[in-house]
């Protein structure tokens, strides 16, 4: 039997978006990090982009695809946790891929990863996923400390770069 959309009565809610990751670098067992999952409150799905060349044709030009595809680097905004454990190791991964006193650059092998972005339904099932490979932070965001009064939450922001994504369905 196949469903239509109107037959789904779930709803994806922004409390309903997770990050996970693998072993982040420089972590180097289990211990340091279980699967880190960052609780996202807003990102947007990267653009991808099908590089075009101008051909031409019977006396004028057209577009044709080249095949070779290019990703926006991805942003995402996410909770701190109550111990700031997830930002301090976004921290550290940054860290070890460039310190910038005696190290500078990595290999691409010791600090790339593979990552997962799902939607879940309002009963915790996953209901879409996007899977981001050859993934590396590239930024990390402030957080403000302050004082006023509405969200008592801690936010920061990511910046990761990749070689491509891809929907897992």
């Amino acid at each position: 039997m196949t469903l239509s959309t109107t037959d789904n009565l779930s709803s994806a809610s922004p409390q309903n978006f997770r990050l996970v990751f693998p072993l982040v670098p420089p972590t180097t067992d289990i211990g340091d990090n279980k699967d880190l999952t960052l609780n996202i409150f807003s990102t947007i799905i990267p653009n991808a982009t099908l590089e075009m060349e101008e051909r031409k044709w019977m006396g004028g030009t057209v577009k044709a695809p080249l095949g070779k595809m290019s990703f926006e680097p991805w942003t995402v905004n996410f909770m701190v946790d109550s111990d700031f454990a997830n930002w301090r190791l976004l921290f550290r991964w940054l860290r070890h891929i460039n310190n910038g006193s005696t190290k500078w650059i990595d290999l691409d092998s010791n600090f790339m990863i593979d990552a997962s972005f799902q939607a879940l339904d309002n009963w915790g099932t996953r209901i879409f996923e996007v899977i981001f490979y050859n993934l590396w932070i590239n930024g990390l965001g402030e957080v403000v400390f302050t004082y006023r009064e509405g969200e008592p939450y801690l936010e920061a922001q990511a910046t990761f770069s990749y070689s491509h994504y891809n929907l897992n369905e």
